[in-house]
């Protein structure tokens, strides 16, 4: 019962955030940067006035402005994000086409990160203050001073010139190229996570190694091998979930740049389009998308708490 009020509490408060995030991100569009009609009808400026009203009927701005937000946060509870102002295509269409590549990409990245970071975490913690952890910690440091594009860059270059016939552009079409083409980006953007739930792994291990339950096992005989990975690791990975459930947000942001540099057709491009042509739908409806993926992402983290660790109570 008190999982289930805790995931409607969670549930209402992100509506909550969501209504006041979208509101404001509308309001400031609208009040301050071009007549969404000017944008609609681009380059086609000298048409009919019965035309502009006509539009202007159907894209629904002939509505006070605050019975503008009502309209669209009504459709996008259900889906519906409207029309395209560029293209003149459901938003919702021209975000589902695109969105298995962002997706796809930051899932692999998280997944290279925490199979890479966690034992080198481990290795780490377990030769604390040895040549060993001097390397991996200088190593980590490394990882977290390089910007993100900056490696996707280097790793573009590399690859062009070392795999004759390598994609960095086109679209794909089928799974092994998109795999192909994702892999390369995805590892770009876990260096920098690699680093950081590298150290935080490292940290909690050696925390828990030198605590008091750890040295009571060792002295019961209990072998090392499952003092590490049945009580030690067990213990440690609840600090590398809440990371990974932060760094799901950071990806996402940082994949704008990375789609870019690799000319990916992903929901980074499509946002960036938005933002320079003034097409609000779709910035409003990726904006949201991005908030309900941190979100839910994080009510995921916290429920698997409970499940790691019955112990702890939300």
């Amino acid at each position: 019962m008190g999982k289930v009020l805790f995931i409607l509490k969670r549930f209402i408060t992100m509506l909550f955030t969501l209504l006041i995030v979208s509101f404001l991100l509308f309001m400031v569009l609208h009040l301050t940067g071009p007549d969404p009609l000017t944008v609609i009808i681009g380059q086609k400026q000298n048409i009919t006035q019965e035309a502009r009203e006509s539009l202007r009927v159907q894209y629904h701005l002939d509505e006070p402005l605050f019975v503008q937000y009502g309209i669209w946060f009504k459709g996008a509870v259900t889906g519906n994000f409207g029309m395209d102002y560029i293209q003149k295509m459901p938003v919702t269409s021209l975000i589902g086409g695109r969105s298995a590549v962002t997706i796809g990409m930051v899932a692999c990245s998280l997944l290279f990160s925490i199979l890479i970071a966690i034992p080198l975490g481990i290795i780490s913690a377990l030769k604390k203050n040895t040549g060993v952890d001097y390397v991996i910690s200088t190593l980590m440091l490394i990882l977290t001073s390089i910007p993100g594009f900056l490696v996707a860059m280097i790793m573009l270059v590399i690859l062009s010139k070392a795999i004759p016939g390598y994609r960095s552009v086109g679209m794909y079409t089928n799974f092994g190229e998109y795999m192909a083409r994702i892999s390369a980006p995805s590892l770009c953007l876990s260096f920098g996570n690699i680093a950081l739930i590298g150290r935080i792994t490292r940290n909690a291990m050696v925390e828990q190694l030198n605590s008091d339950y750890i040295i009571t096992c060792e002295a019961k005989g209990i072998s090392k091998r499952r003092l590490i990975l049945s009580h030690a690791l067990k213990n440690s990975v609840i600090p590398v979930f809440t990371v990974s459930a932060m760094l799901v947000g950071t990806s996402v942001g940082i994949s704008v740049l990375v789609e870019q540099i690799f000319s990916l057709p992903g929901l980074g491009s499509l946002l960036t389009t938005a933002v320079l042509k003034d097409n609000y739908p779709i910035i409003l409806a990726l904006t949201l998308l991005m908030l309900i993926i941190f979100q839910v992402v994080n009510l995921i983290a916290d429920i698997m708490y409970t499940i790691i660790d019955p112990r702890i109570k939300i």
